[in-house]
């Protein structure tokens, strides 16, 4: 998972952090008159993140981890301001199978937009190939013309040779 700069007030990265680290699915419930004990202490964890320092806590929250090939690739956080109980198990579920596909689909797309880079590059060392495989021609080309004028000279010089060697003797 690529790490970059997130702001505390603005996503719970004690949560993000956990989620990560663990790479287990985290449903939150913050206390309140009919949350039970194991909820309480289970939220008093992440009660002190600077993100719910700014907000009132949300009725429910969800944090799912996005895994591809066992690995964190990403986080899905979801909150509920209606409803405590809004994030049932067949929820989170459908929710992890739905993060597979989309870790799937995200990676896929990944690979090709590599090989799309991949292809343009080749493509474009085919058209530096391709010049300087013109080049050479070119220059084979030139090769080929000056040997011509060169035999067509000492071609030239061996006539003129033989005649005036044989001008001188005869």
């Amino acid at each position: 998972m690529r790490s970059g700069k997130l702001s505390g007030n603005k996503l719970p990265l004690s949560l993000f952090t956990w989620c990560v680290t663990t790479g287990l699915p985290l449903s939150l419930v913050p206390p309140s008159s009919s949350a039970s004990a194991a909820s309480s202490k289970e939220w008093s964890a992440f009660a002190l993140d600077t993100y719910f320092a700014t907000r009132a806590p949300p009725k429910a929250l969800l944090c799912l981890p996005v895994l591809r090939l066992g690995v964190v690739f990403g986080v899905l956080y979801l909150e509920n301001d209606f409803a405590s109980d809004a994030f049932t198990s067949s929820h989170m579920q459908l929710l992890q199978l739905l993060c597979g596909q989309a870790a799937l689909s995200i990676d896929n797309a990944r690979l090709y937009s590599q090989l799309f880079a991949q292809n343009a590059s080749l493509e474009q060392q085919k058209a530096q190939l391709e010049q300087r495989n013109l080049e050479l021609q070119q220059l084979s080309e030139a090769a080929e013309k000056a040997t011509r004028a060169k035999s067509e000279f000492l071609a030239v010089s061996r006539i003129s040779s033989t005649a005036s060697h044989n001008t001188r003797c005869g």
